[in-house]
């Protein structure tokens, strides 16, 4: 017990213990680098006050599995099994830059919520 309370202890003094909310995909898009794909999100309601706006995101189209993870029912699903209009959490590591639009510099994981892909 203690092991773990002192791992978890760390990881929020290091700062890796991610920001949780819950949100709509309300757009999937390629970027000028072919590597990533860019993600608008809009947070629900039953988040924080802090949570509700839209945001957006890169995912590292090669990187799925290794340092970003997409999961359904506790399994890992590839980056195309993500669609708009699916309920998602998102685990955002960072900050949230703000200037034209929120942007999250580290997300590293989403679950989809939905009961179906």
């Amino acid at each position: 017990y203690l092991d773990v309370s002192n791992q978890l202890y760390n990881m929020v003094d290091e700062g890796m213990y991610p920001d949780t909310f819950y949100a709509t995909i309300e757009g999937i898009y390629d970027t000028e680098n072919s590597a990533l794909k860019s993600v608008k999100v809009k947070g629900l309601d039953i988040n924080g006050k802090n949570h509700r706006e839209e945001y957006y995101f890169d995912i590292p189209v090669d990187n799925v599995g290794d340092n970003f993870k997409i999961k359904f029912n506790e399994s890992d699903i590839s980056l195309d099994k993500l669609k708009v209009g699916q309920r998602v959490a998102i685990y955002n590591y960072g900050d949230v830059h703000k200037s034209e639009v929120n942007y999250l510099e580290s997300v590293r994981m989403i679950i989809v919520l939905d009961d179906e892909l």
